[in-house]
């Protein structure tokens, strides 16, 4: 997680890119729509899996009851705020800020970042309607609720279900 003062401290040596986010291998030179390998349930859950190591979870992810605390919860929002605010304050002090961005490559560094993250959160997506059309069970393929599953079965039955046309009426 960004965050913290240490952080806020160092956000304008992001803005003269000299301190640069890199970008992950995998996400890289990432194809959003190139062909699961091996093309199995479990080849699709560990792709996902290394592509949530980065990108985080999808939100049909369940969290465990308790997993984190009030406490934990509350350190992570102040830690985001702590990180605003030095950030806002160390960074107001460069006149022209958008344009030094433009200027030393940091803005173009900070599209191609997130352009690479963007992607990553494709590929799981693709990954899962794979899984999805493959009959894999989650996380291979995103989660439904009861509802959603119990349409599924349903659907599945009607299809199953034949109906024998004795006679076609003439058309007028």
């Amino acid at each position: 997680m960004v965050g913290g003062i240490r952080e806020g401290a160092l956000a304008p040596l992001e803005d003269l890119n000299v301190r640069r986010e890199q970008i992950p291998p995998l996400l890289a030179e990432l194809d959003v729509y190139e062909k699961p390998v091996p093309s199995s349930c479990t080849g699709i859950e560990i792709e996902i899996a290394d592509l949530e190591s980065y990108v985080g979870s999808d939100i049909d992810r369940v969290a465990p009851v308790g997993s984190t605390s009030f406490r934990s919860r509350m350190s992570d929002i102040a830690d985001d705020q702590a990180y605003r605010l030095v950030s806002d304050l160390t960074t107001d002090f460069i006149p022209f800020r958008s344009m030094v961005r433009r200027a030393t490559g940091a803005s173009a560094h900070d599209k191609a970042v997130r352009e690479a993250y963007r992607r990553g959160r494709l590929r799981r997506s693709y990954l899962k309607g794979v899984g999805f059309a493959m009959g894999c069970d989650s996380p291979a393929a995103p989660r439904f609720p009861q509802t959603v599953a119990e349409r599924r079965r349903l659907d599945a039955e009607a299809a199953s279900v034949s109906f024998e046309v004795l006679e076609v009426p003439p058309a007028w």
